[in-house]
């Protein structure tokens, strides 16, 4: 079970969604072609900021900027769209996304943020789809390269192009060090966690994967679109929790939502 992810607002983060079960996201140009046209809309839809992308057969990769919207809004209308597209053109159902989307958080963007566009860009090649990651249509190297892009509303991170280095270091789940990572947090390095409350998150995991198997739902429930039937088992679940301890603050916070958002689940009729 993962814990509940950084979306703070003024920062860079890569995004990464990959296919169900390893399958492709994309299996043609027309494809990847609707994919970007839904991706000009949800940008339109939405203050974030696209700095960078590819899109590949498996999976895609986006560098944006976070401003007021919160990632989980953006990234819900933008799978939701493209799950739509592709279970009506290939006569499918259920879920299209790999688990939930993964984001890094990009510490020290001055030094990480050249890195990540140039492992961005060189992911094509990496994957085998060509032998120059320059020449690759369904990524912004050309836009990076001088030339007009799909996406009107990408922007340029300048940066010195002799930079070539596209290794960066994790730490937990941001791209940067240790001690950027704690600072970011605004702890003290050392400082732990007391260890009751390090059990109380482990148990809150633990329950929340048992009702989440007991009543046919999956951690992206609470991150997407719901159906009404979703909705009513949702509601029955948060209850749940509730009557084990966890207070709809504490959950909340585990899973990354605004107390309004688990207080609208309980309070589906």
């Amino acid at each position: 079970m993962k814990r509940a992810r950084i979306d703070k607002q003024g920062y860079f983060y890569l995004i990464t969604v990959k296919g169900q079960r390893k399958n492709p996201l994309f299996f043609s140009n027309d494809d990847r072609g609707a994919f970007l046209n839904i991706l000009k809309k949800v940008l339109d839809d939405t203050d974030i900021s696209l700095f960078a992308y590819s899109i590949t057969r498996i999976e895609y990769q986006l560098l944006v900027y976070r401003h007021n919207t919160p990632l989980k809004t953006f990234m819900s209308k933008l799978e939701t769209a493209y799950a739509i597209y592709f279970n009506k053109k290939y006569e499918t159902v259920g879920y299209v996304h790999q688990d939930r989307y993964n984001s890094l958080i990009i510490l020290n963007d001055e030094y990480n943020v050249p890195r990540v566009i140039n492992s961005i860009h060189y992911l094509p090649q990496e994957e085998g789809l060509i032998d120059d990651f320059k020449e690759y249509p369904f990524s912004s190297i050309s836009f990076y390269r001088g030339r007009k892009d799909y996406i009107p509303q990408i922007r340029r991170y300048v940066y010195d192009r002799r930079m070539q280095a596209m290794d960066y270091d994790i730490y937990e789940d941001a791209i940067g060090t240790r001690k950027e990572y704690l600072a970011l947090l605004k702890r003290k390095p050392g400082r732990k966690k007391g260890k009751g409350y390090e059990r109380r998150d482990t148990v809150f995991f633990e329950k929340l994967d048992v009702l989440l198997k007991e009543h046919g739902l999956t951690e992206d429930v609470f991150y997407r679109w719901r159906s009404d039937r979703e909705k009513k088992r949702l509601k029955k679940l948060v209850e749940a929790l509730n009557r084990i301890g966890f207070t709809q603050s504490y959950i909340g916070r585990q899973l990354g939502l605004s107390h309004t958002t688990i207080n609208n689940m309980t309070n589906y009729k």
